[in-house]
This record gives structure tokens, C-alpha cells and sequence, in this order.
């Protein structure tokens, strides 16, 4: 979401959704005008995942995942307080528990645990230097987040065709699946049809 208002109606619909669904929802909004922790791009944020359930943690990832993490207990009934609920949290970090039950998670998903290990970074790494001293005190989440993209982060998506080309070529997809169809309707309707003079023949003949 673009601002704090936005944010905060989608969190009504989603507890909505939750409460009509009988279940006991949660929301939590953070800031997501600055980048979180020090890195962007899915192969280092993973990295930087695994560093934090090792127990290596920038101020502000902490932060969003003690309150997300201490909501999840309240709810599964592993605890009331909040705070009692974060210094858990704490310690199974810090005694490498959580990070245990990730390698676990990654087992069971017939995931390769050697990977963590070994996670991919880019072939090429430029340092890029500030032209004058200071200090820097906001960072663009967006503009960064395109400027990854273009890099190679993540992949570009090629988009051959415009969104009327696509929904034309949807409309005759279905027209084709819903002619096969009645085709698949027409045929079984003679073959029973076949079936049953071929019963009555029989029939006749006994």
C-alpha cells in the first residue's frame, strides 16, 4: 500500500475475511518506505533470513519479526503475554532451535539443505562510493527495488502481448474447451444410445 490509510483498510477487509471465515485474525502494519535489513534481491534476503535465525540481526528486521512472531503464539495459545511471548522468541534463536526447525521445514519439502551453504550471489560486485561524506538517512524502497530489478535480481517478465490480445485469445480458449465439450456431450449421448438399441437386440434375441 502507498500510505498508512491504505494499509489500514486493507487490514479491516483482511480481519473481515478472518472473522467470516471463524477465524481469529491479526494484522500488522509496517513501514515499507525503507528496505528492511541491508540487502535486496531473493538470493541475498535469503542469506540474510538464514543470518537472522542464527541470531544475526539488523535492529529493524528484529523488530517486525519479534511482533509478527509473538502475534503467532497469542493465536496458537502459546502464550498471552506479548513481551514473555518475544523473549521465547529470543531465546529459541539464540540457542538454534529456530534455525533447526527451518533446516526441518527444507527436509520435509525434499528442499537441498546444502544450498544454505552455498546460497548464489552475483558473479560481479562493484563497490559504489559516495562522492562526498554524510550520513545517509532515508532510502527510496521503490527506486532500489527497480533498480534491482534492472540489475538482475529477479527476472523480467516479457510481456509479448497486450491485455486485449490476451483476453481475446482467453475468449477463444474457452470457446475451444467449451466446443470440445459438447462434442465430449454429443458423443457420449450415442454411444448410449448405441448401448441401449444394442441392449434391446440382445433382449430380442434371448
Amino acid at each position: 500500500m502507498k500510505n498508512r490509510e491504505q494499509a489500514e483498510e486493507l487490514s479491516k477487509v483482511m480481519s473481515k475475511i478472518g472473522e467470516l471465515a471463524g477465524i481469529e485474525t491479526v494484522c500488522v502494519i509496517t513501514n515499507m518506505e525503507q528496505p528492511i535489513g541491508k540487502n535486496i534481491g531473493n538470493s541475498l534476503e535469503v542469506a540474510e533470513a538464514v543470518k537472522a535465525l542464527k541470531g544475526e540481526m539488523e535492529k529493524d528486521v528484529k523488530e517486525i519479526v519479534l511482533c509478527i512472531t509473538s502475534q503467532i503464539m497469542k493465536l496458537s495459545g502459546k502464550g498471552e503475554n506479548i513481551q514473555e511471548n518475544k523473549q521465547k522468541v529470543l531465546e529459541n534463536i539464540e540457542n538454534g532451535k529456530a534455525y533447526e526447525k527451518f533446516v526441518q521445514l527444507i527436509e520435509k519439502q525434499s528442499g537441498s539443505i546444502e544450498y544454505l551453504n552455498n546460497i548464489e550471489k552475483a558473479k560481479y560486485i562493484v563497490p559504489i562510493e559516495a562522492k562526498q561524506d554524510g550520513f545517509v538517512t532515508k532510502l527510496d524502497a521503490e527506486s532500489i527495488g527497480k533498480a534491482a530489478l534492472e540489475l538482475g535480481a529477479r527476472k523480467k517478465e516479457k510481456r509479448r502481448y497486450n491485455r486485449l490480445h490476451l483476453w481475446n485469445s482467453a475468449r477463444k480458449e474457452n470457446r475451444r474447451k467449451s466446443a470440445k465439450r459438447r462434442n465430449i456431450s454429443i458423443y457420449t449421448l450415442k454411444q448410449r444410445r448405441t448401448n441401449t438399441k444394442c441392449q434391446r437386440k440382445s433382449r430380442k434375441s434371448l
